[in-house]
């Protein structure tokens, strides 16, 4: 995904476009939950903290990716 290339490259702004894009159009749940993901990451590594964390809240519940943070976040505690 292009999205991914630019978090790589730094160009968070252009990632996050990319994802605002593909989420217009998305309609499946675990597809939608992974950009997301993605979005609230570029996010993150621009520094925009509340966004991500918002975003976060926004993924749909029992997808894959919040099986994967609820886990993660077991681990963490």
């Amino acid at each position: 995904m292009l999205a991914l290339v630019y978090i790589e490259k730094g160009k968070y702004d252009d990632a996050i476009n990319a994802l605002d894009i593909a989420l217009k159009k998305v309609r499946d749940e675990e597809d939608k939950a992974t950009l997301l993901f993605n979005k609230a990451l570029a996010l993150f590594r621009k520094g925009d903290l509340d966004s991500s964390y918002e975003i976060l809240k926004s993924i749909p519940p029992r997808t894959s990716v919040m099986l994967i943070l609820g886990g993660f976040w077991l681990k963490c505690a």
